[in-house]
């Protein structure tokens, strides 16, 4: 009888829940049904492999072949090509004034300033032999997805 009644105890807090969140489903479709979207503007984009956002709204999005475009709205405003063809990994662009781009065909990263003009690259094969991914941290140090240790790392720039 008591473990009876801890059972029942235990799903009394979920039929609560249940009606809640029927009740609010209930709610919002009725509420989404008023909706109606339309579409205000669009653009092309070719092959996209990997995209990011920053501060003011601009969208940078890289193709297939290492392009990285810079889009405000949906109009074009830049564009970056590199001098080899290879394919960007990911896109850090939180801070306008120092995009950060990483590749890992090459496995190399660099910055891009405002008006996408590429900083020297700089190697990740001495810090390991495979580096799946690299993004910038807070703190201005990177943080490194080690393929070859199966570990997350950050990595001090400015004092190696």
């Amino acid at each position: 009888m008591v473990s009876m009644m801890a059972i029942h105890l235990s799903y009394a807090p979920l039929k609560k829940f249940k009606v809640v969140f029927i009740i609010s489903i209930v709610l919002c479709t009725s509420f989404l049904h008023a909706q109606h979207f339309t579409l205000i503007d669009s653009t092309d984009i070719s092959s996209p492999v990997s995209a990011s956002t920053d501060r003011l709204g601009l969208v940078y999005i890289a193709d297939s072949k290492g392009n990285l475009r810079q889009y405000e709205k949906t109009t074009l405003k830049q564009i970056f090509s590199p001098q080899q063809q290879t394919q960007i990994s990911l896109i850090e662009a939180w801070n306008p004034l120092k995009v950060f781009v990483f590749t890992s065909d090459f496995q190399e990263y660099f910055f891009l300033d405002r008006f996408l003009t590429a900083s020297p690259r700089f190697s990740t094969s001495d810090l390991s032999s495979y580096i799946g991914l690299c993004t910038m941290s807070n703190d201005n140090n990177l943080w490194l997805v080690d393929y070859n240790e199966f570990g997350l790392k950050k990595f001090n720039i400015n004092f190696s």
